[in-house]
């Protein structure tokens, strides 16, 4: 157990014994990657920011639950996955992806005919992407986007470990043919 994940502990139990306030740590260390995770999911800024205060507020209200076979960081994004999940199947909104690919490709090195490729590519991926079902979606956001291990994208998702690692080989072979099948798509 590293010494930041000690310091979690006592503050859970100050939290737990009253000291309410305390819970701001966690808001302030955690809120913008949580806000990151949710934004790349319900791609609207106002449902995201949203689903980050009932994740906290979550969090808060069952603090007394958490068990710490998990880092906290860990249990708050299962906690945001739930609740992005849960908007998804109300609303069904398109993914956009962040544009950390785009920000790669630096004007002054690359080509514009470079830039162009590289745009029409994630374009397409996006569309690929937009594509999945939920599930599938949130497990290319966690483990490629998020860069969260297999261990915890298991843990946020409620599977297995090997089932992350299977379920990721399948939804990669399904990006590629569905982006295969948009390029086909636009050449027609």
């Amino acid at each position: 157990m590293s010494l930041h994940e000690k310091d979690e502990r006592k503050i859970i139990e100050r939290i737990l014994c009253g000291h309410a306030d305390e819970f701001s740590y966690f808001v302030e260390r955690y809120g913008d990657c949580i806000f990151s995770l949710v934004a790349k999911i319900v791609a609207i800024q106002e449902d995201a920011e949203e689903i980050v205060q009932d994740t906290f507020l979550v969090a808060y209200t069952h603090l007394a639950d958490y068990n710490s076979s998990a880092s906290f960081s860990t249990w708050l994004y299962r906690i945001a996955y739930n609740k992005a999940v849960s908007h998804l199947r109300k609303v069904r909104p398109k993914v956009y992806l962040d544009d950390t690919a785009v920000d790669l490709v630096d004007d002054s090195d690359a080509d514009r005919a470079l830039r162009i490729e590289t745009d029409e590519r994630l374009k397409l991926l996006e569309q690929a992407v937009d594509k999945l079902p939920p599930d599938d979606k949130m497990l290319v956001v966690l483990y490629h986007l998020e860069e969260r291990t297999a261990g915890d994208v298991a843990y946020i998702m409620g599977m297995t470990e090997q089932n992350v690692r299977t379920r990721l080989h399948r939804v990669r072979k399904k990006l590629y043919l569905l982006m295969k099948e948009n390029m086909n798509d636009e050449k027609r």
